[in-house]
């Protein structure tokens, strides 16, 4: 198995241009566990980050590995006092990447709930965009419940354990690539990598057995995932299985479907350490290593400066509370339900296959803004093109297919109406800010704007306007001139702001009123924080910082 895996995965990254290589090895010891000396040959090998499960602690020589070897992987719902980690970040020099380890409880061992052990995980300061996640898990339901609850949070999640490829690998809705299982690498004509007759006698008798690992062709079950390093978002799923042709001794890649990103898994069994200490029997070992199961995943992310195509937007209709189009001084606001839907697929569909930034310079005939239950957009465009702001006045224009957005020209012309509706709004507090969406914060007292810089200061900022337990509403057109404002930036052109006391937030035209003294922490944070320099462009106005009331 390990022999497999270090004859043919250096063939391998070469040919998909695999930037980073993940390997369940939790059996890579001599029936199963892990040991230093198959941790080491896995490395050794070309993989960069070792994940784990159920076997993770079965050699006792690996419980301080674990501690010493940051690339080595246990799952993170394990008791805090276990050795080892269940999150490590790889900085692959452009990028990081972070990989998390987790297990199912579902007929497995009573552990810490995964779901709470992965919202815990992704508020680590400081974690990457891109975030993989292992669960190794039994049951399939478990599996796919995670994936949904992970979807938009991270970059791709798989499944490992049962050795069983499944053939569900997709794009959830909010673009985290998704497989229940990656299946194994190993014998073909086996049963998890054991003779079939073995395992069939021992299910007939009940009868405990000898496991003897089956002979012949292997294979090596693979899933490659894509990803957008600026978002973090995959673009990309492909399962697919690597065989060893009996006739040629080489290995052919057998593909499910045509996508073309990156991501292989597989788990291994290693007799490295009886080769070492019975040389004479190096030949049968060899052959039976050939055969051993590869039971869990190697795992792979081909990453893109800028993807070819690329995507910018995601949006999702009912998340839409506010849309207009605009030419020179001519501003409509687009309310029919079916105009929104067919706007925001036209914006989900651009694809741009290339970006270009541009100094300050003045916009473009067309704009569009667009507001969702938390973030704004305000952009230009022509029939092909988008051109989204930057802070400093700058801007950025990405390409697309001529024509393309000549729809949204027509409805911005008046050439297609604009027709009369009600988009629904939400009730109560709906906002929810993700702290990996925000890119920059600001907040501005009656004299001064400041940047806040400081993560932990940030996740409190946004923790506060999530958390924030109004207590009664009121609509106010008036813009106060007397209250603190804020801003947070987020990707794409997203900009959410809005106007604040100590117990009260302005935002979209409604005062919420809430418990004394609640923004207090914000302000104490401005006024700690240091005063921007210079040479910095001021923030925009109050009204422009309003997520409501975008200024065209």
């Amino acid at each position: 198995g390990c022999q497999f895996l270090r004859a043919h995965l250096p063939a391998l990254k070469k040919t998909k241009a695999i930037d980073l290589v993940i390997a369940n090895g939790e059996n890579s010891a001599d029936g199963n566990g892990i040991t230093p000396d198959s941790a080491r040959y896995l490395l050794d090998s070309g993989v960069d980050v070792i994940t784990t499960g159920n076997h993770s602690f079965r050699r006792r020589e690996s419980y301080d590995l674990y501690d010493s070897c940051e690339v080595l992987l246990r799952p993170a719902n394990y008791p805090a006092a276990a050795p080892g980690r269940g999150l490590c970040v790889v900085d692959m020099g452009r990028v990081q990447v972070g990989v998390i380890n987790l297990m199912g409880t579902a007929f497995m061992e009573s552990l810490r709930c995964p779901f709470e052990t992965l919202d815990s995980l992704l508020k680590t300061p400081g974690l990457p965009k891109v975030v993989v996640v292992d669960f190794h898990a039994e049951a399939t339901g478990e599996k796919r419940a995670l994936g949904f609850y992970a979807d938009g949070r991270v970059t791709a999640l798989f499944g490992t354990h049962t050795h069983v490829p499944t053939a569900d690998g997709c794009l959830l809705p909010h673009h985290t690539g998704y497989l229940t299982d990656a299946g194994m690498t190993g014998p073909i004509d086996s049963v998890l990598g054991v003779k079939p007759e073995i395992i069939i006698g021992k299910l007939k008798t009940k009868m405990p057995a000898r496991f003897d690992w089956a002979k012949g062709p292997c294979k090596m079950d693979c899933v490659l995932f894509t990803a957008e390093e600026r978002t973090g978002l995959c673009t990309g799923v492909e399962r697919f299985s690597i065989t060893l042709t009996a006739a040629a001794g080489k290995y052919i890649i057998e593909s499910e479907e045509p996508f073309f990103l990156v991501f292989v898994y597989g788990k291994e069994r290693c007799f490295m350490e009886k080769m070492r200490t019975h040389p004479s029997k190096k030949k049968a070992i060899l052959l039976a290593a050939g055969c051993l199961v590869l039971a869990a995943a190697v795992a792979a992310v081909w990453l893109f400066n800028r993807p070819q195509p690329g995507k910018l937007y995601h949006f999702q209709p009912g998340e839409v509370t506010q849309v207009y189009l605009q030419h020179y001084a001519d501003m409509r606001d687009v309310t029919d339900p079916a105009q929104v839907e067919e706007i925001v697929d036209l914006l989900n569909g651009f694809t741009y296959h290339s970006a270009e930034d541009i100094p300050p310079a003045s916009g473009w005939d067309y704009r569009v803004g667009l507001s969702t239950n938390t973030w704004a957009y305000d952009f230009t465009f022509t029939a092909d093109s988008l051109r989204i702001w930057n802070r400093d006045g700058s801007s950025t224009i990405y390409s697309g297919p001529a024509g393309y957005l000549q729809p949204l020209v027509d409805m911005a012309d008046g050439a297609i109406p604009v027709a009369s509706g009600t988009i629904s709004q939400p009730e109560g507090y709906p906002y929810h800010i993700e702290l990996e969406d925000v890119t920059q914060l600001y907040v501005t007292d009656l004299a001064e704007t400041k940047e806040i810089t400081n993560q932990e200061d940030i996740q409190q900022v946004v923790e506060l306007l999530n958390n924030f337990p109004y207590q009664s509403i009121e609509e106010d057109t008036y813009v106060p001139t007397d209250w603190w404002s804020f801003s947070l930036n987020g990707p794409n052109g997203a900009f959410f702001g809005g106007y604040f006391t100590t117990d009260s937030v302005r935002l979209s035209g409604n005062i919420y009123h809430g418990p004394e003294d609640y923004f207090q922490p914000v302000m104490d944070i401005m006024e700690a924080a240091p005063s921007l320099p210079e040479h910095t462009p001021e923030v925009s106005s109050p009204s422009a910082l309003d997520s409501a009331s975008p200024t065209p």
